[in-house]
């Protein structure tokens, strides 16, 4: 996976990642952009597997999130991940493996790195936990599911993963991903381990859309 130039540039610890102000702590983003950030707690269901998230997808982490993903801002896979470590930590999170939410060659290419791998680096080096970066490839390319539709989104994904590693055995595997919106992607990544006979599933995420409650979407049965 290449590297971009954020990973080399980035600001030190001493400083905040989002407003560039001058911290004396060890966090990477200061109080006052922490509490700009809406924690929440939440989880969502895609088919009987659960997802948690710390925040809401609106609002400056909204922002950073889009940067952090669409803008090169790679380095902010040390904010994030730190966030999700001490989230894993609270909500006593029991996991064996963490699949990082795979992209198309095609997109890898064009993006220069794939944010959730960064993420998964980085909390796999915190906890000591196994990332299984080649278990599960993205075989076709498709839209950005952003940019589509609710109705579109479970067609564009169908079919588009392909799992290679069979040999988990009865592995608690944990679907890492930035954001979660329709549940359509973590869905997808399940389905290939399911029809593998892997069933203990379950996913995080930064953030979490209100999309359900502008679509009144039931996400047990997404």
């Amino acid at each position: 996976m290449s590297i971009s130039i954020n990973d080399l540039i980035f600001l030190s610890e001493g400083y905040c990642y989002s407003c560039k102000n001058e911290i004396y702590t060890k966090k990477y983003f200061c109080n006052n952009c922490l509490n700009l950030f809406e924690y929440v707690n939440g989880i969502k269901y895609f088919g009987e597997h659960r997802c948690y998230y710390p925040y809401l997808y609106t609002g400056k982490i909204k922002e950073l999130i889009g940067s952090f993903k669409f803008y090169n801002h790679s380095y902010l896979y040390r904010a994030f991940g730190e966030i999700l470590v001490a989230y894993i930590k609270e909500i006593d999170l029991d996991f064996d493996c963490i699949i990082p939410t795979p992209i198309s060659k095609r997109k890898l290419s064009k993006r220069g790195y794939n944010q959730t791998e960064l993420l998964a680096d980085y909390i796999g080096e915190k906890l000591k936990v196994e990332i299984l970066k080649d278990a599960v490839v993205k075989k076709k390319n498709t839209k950005d599911q952003h940019l589509l539709s609710i109705e579109k989104r479970a067609t564009n994904l169908k079919d588009s993963f392909k799992l290679i590693d069979k040999n988990l055995g009865d592995k608690k595997i944990l679907i890492l991903d930035d954001i979660v919106t329709s549940g359509y992607t973590l869905k997808e990544i399940a389905k290939v381990f399911e029809e593998n006979g892997n069933r203990n599933i379950e996913a995080l995420v930064i953030a979490s859309s209100k999309i359900e409650s502008k679509f009144k979407v039931g996400f047990k049965n997404v």
